[in-house]
């Protein structure tokens, strides 16, 4: 016996960018990036009933911005940020414990009970070239941090699991 399940998803992306020249030797690059998906009913299928399903929703936002210093025809200053953010929610479409049959099916809730993840990942870089003659020369820093905020409360509910047996046959 096999159910027909439907299992919408929404994918949204947008990423518009900015340039402006700040003055004659400086300019400024934004960029913003922003993607959202939207899952509906994942993890069902083969053993796993319909009644396990869970509802995923990612989201993630990135910020650069970028500025550039001519500072002489042979010194170029560049300095980059960004902002990379992103959210992950899993939320099982039923609190139930989840029923394991072996070799026959799965039922009950999801274990992921109401999972979240957020990230923040951050850099800053600064980077100066210096022509000099047939040479060029860059040097400068790069410096990160992230930081994370991670919820899983993974089989909260409980799970029962029935194992078959055999009888042997005379």
């Amino acid at each position: 016996f096999n159910t027909v399940f439907v299992a919408p998803q929404n994918r949204l992306r947008v990423s518009p960018r900015v340039d402006y020249q700040l003055s004659k030797n400086n300019t400024l690059t934004v960029r913003y990036g922003f993607t959202r998906n939207d899952i509906q009913d994942q993890g069902v299928g083969n053993l796993s009933l319909t009644q396990r399903a869970v509802h995923q929703l990612n989201t993630d936002h990135t910020l650069q911005v970028v500025e550039t210093a001519v500072l002489s025809s042979k010194v170029i200053n560049e300095t980059r940020f960004q902002l990379y953010h992103t959210d992950s929610n899993q939320l099982a479409n039923f609190d139930l414990p989840t029923i394991n049959v072996q070799g026959s099916f799965n039922g009950g809730g999801s274990q992921v009970g109401h999972s979240i993840d957020t990230e923040n990942h951050y850099e800053l870089q600064n980077y100066t070239t210096v022509a000099s003659g047939v040479h060029s020369w860059k040097f400068g820093i790069r410096v990160r941090a992230v930081t994370i905020d991670n919820i899983s409360p993974a089989n909260f509910n409980g799970t029962f699991s029935f194992f078959g047996g055999y009888a042997p046959i005379l």
